[in-house]
């Protein structure tokens, strides 16, 4: 945390040469896009991704109308389900879903002609939004993968457990706190 605005402050996240190599691969992933952007599918996706952008508009638009908890709720599950149709009309080429979970979030692997699967926890936005950044930065040979080979230990870690915890967890959280600052909300930094 900066104490002097009280934001994350990601700015030794990486390293010079992590920097160049993100700097890269989100080059390759910009020429790739921009590659195909005649295709009939990008046209469609670009109509799809306009709609989707209406939609947040207007979510954005009715969420300070009224604060009750039941209005609060259906915001909360409008987003999420925006944030779904986002993703799987982005990614549909990269053969995964987004999926709301009833328990804790969990990565499925493509398999049996079945595309991946990120599952979020308890449908909430910030989990889904968390799940998708280990998805970002996971990379090929981690998407084959369940859970992305990550381990997962529940509460009561060891203090060495912990700290190896959270040097997996920095770069997700950094990307998780910029797509929540994209969505114009609020980021919570979770070392649990």
């Amino acid at each position: 945390m900066n104490v002097f605005n009280d934001k994350p402050d990601f700015s030794n996240l990486l390293s010079a040469l992590e920097a160049k190599i993100l700097l890269q691969r989100l080059t390759t992933l910009t020429n790739n896009v921009n590659a195909s952007s005649t295709d009939s599918w990008n046209l469609n996706n670009n109509q799809c991704l306009e709609d989707v952008k209406s939609e947040w508009q207007r979510l954005a638009a009715i969420k300070g109308l009224d604060s009750t908890p039941s209005l609060v709720n259906k915001y909360e599950q409008a987003a999420t389900d925006w944030l779904i149709q986002l993703f799987n009309n982005l990614f549909t080429h990269q053969n995964v879903t987004l999926v709301r979970g009833q328990g804790e979030p969990e990565y499925f692997p493509a398999q049996n002609n079945e595309p991946a699967k990120i599952e979020f926890a308890h449908g909430f936005f910030a989990s889904a939004l968390h799940e998708l950044s280990h998805w970002c930065v996971a990379g090929e040979a981690r998407r084959r993968l369940p859970d992305f080979g990550y381990w997962y230990a529940p509460d009561g870690r060891t203090a060495a457990q912990q700290q190896a915890f959270e040097r997996v967890e920095i770069k997700p959280q950094a990307l998780e706190c910029l797509f929540t600052l994209a969505c114009e909300r609020s980021f919570e930094c979770v070392t649990r």
